[in-house]
């Protein structure tokens, strides 16, 4: 190709045709310009897309690690519910010394708050997005607010108050071990000595039932970081599915799979609540989706999450429900977790 250009300049220069050499030199060099236009820009187009897809790669991490702090969030929060019943029981009198003695409420009857879990949630993706956010686009960086609210505001929150607690624990069991000398049988399980002197501590020392009533709000702290956490877990998960064009079956927090027909029966049904001011509730199959129909027939439908998790989203905020499944379906029960709230219920039958 070259020699062919190279070729019309010396028949032109030969024919003393310099006009034309010029305009013709002149038009080869518009013609180089374009072309290292035209490159440049396909350059920039390939750059572009690799940096969306890197962009895409690193939402997707995200919401893989979203995914995790959700269930470990939701852990949380169930390990809470059981830590303030034992506390109310404790604050309340309600345990005797026969509880103690034969275990009734298991070990965690004496040991509840003496023991605690940390919420610990993965930022390696979020991290690696932060560092890499200047490179992309605005749709990518709109994120920025949303997901610096999520792990830096509220991870603040909740790194304050897993520190806050784990120091109230070890507090306690300082004191039991400088201050008891029953703390080495009680702390390993011994069936050796006379356990009325721990008993008697559980049951009648304000003191214990001070640290019971500073941990549970210690706890409670955690447990309000958590859920707040776990809300808005749930929307950016959302957003982000939005963002990348997922559809519930390609999406692993609102997809529904269940792979035998006969496991819905574990799910579908009518529950009764084990208050009587709080109405009935049904749990139906609608267009591949579980739903939650309420007492006036308005559904709400519920997102999978495990085959035991599923989300349902309402006006400000996120509840979640945890069913509790049996050999038997209509074991079934069911408790739905709201922001202030705790709703339990028992299946009293199975839809037709």
């Amino acid at each position: 190709m070259l020699k062919f250009f190279r070729r019309i300049r010396q028949n032109l220069l030969s024919e003393n045709k310099t006009g034309k050499y010029f305009k013709y030199a002149i038009g080869e060099i518009i013609l180089v310009v374009i072309g290292i236009l035209i490159a440049l820009q396909v350059n920039n187009w390939n750059t572009e897309r690799q940096l969306e897809q890197t962009g895409r790669k690193l939402l997707k991490n995200i919401q893989k690690d979203l995914l995790t702090d959700i269930e470990s969030a939701t852990n949380i929060l169930e390990t809470y519910v059981i830590k303030d019943s034992l506390a109310r029981l404790v604050v309340n009198n309600k345990f005797t010394i026969s509880d103690y003695q034969n275990s009734i409420y298991g070990p965690e009857g004496t040991y509840f708050m003496y023991w605690y879990d940390n919420f610990v949630i993965n930022k390696e993706a979020f991290l690696k997005f932060k560092d890499f956010v200047k490179n992309l686009d605005d749709s990518f960086i709109s994120f920025q607010d949303s997901l610096d609210e999520l792990y830096i505001t509220q991870g603040n929150y909740i790194d304050k108050f897993n520190q806050r607690i784990s120091t109230t624990v070890y507090k306690n069991l300082d004191y039991l071990a400088k201050s008891k000398t029953w703390y080495h049988e009680w702390q390993y399980g011994s069936d050796t000595g006379n356990h009325d002197e721990s008993h008697l501590f559980f049951l009648e020392d304000p003191l214990y039932k001070n640290q019971v009533a500073n941990y549970i709000n210690d706890y409670k702290n955690l447990n309000r970081g958590t859920q707040t956490f776990r809300v808005q877990a749930v929307s950016l998960y959302k957003k982000i599915s939005d963002v990348l064009n997922e559809t519930p079956e390609d999406n692993e927090l609102l997809k529904l799979q269940i792979s035998q027909e006969h496991q819905l029966d574990h799910y579908l049904g009518d529950y009764k609540p084990d208050s009587e001011s709080i109405d009935m509730t049904r749990i139906i199959l609608t267009n591949n989706y579980l739903q939650r129909q309420d007492s006036d027939g308005q559904t709400t439908r519920m997102y999978r999450h495990s085959n035991t998790s599923f989300f349902m989203f309402k006006t400000n905020e996120v509840e979640v429900v945890k069913f509790n499944l049996y050999s038997d379906p209509s074991e079934t029960s069911i408790k739905i977790m709201a922001k202030h709230k705790y709703l339990n219920y028992k299946k009293v039958n199975t839809n037709d």
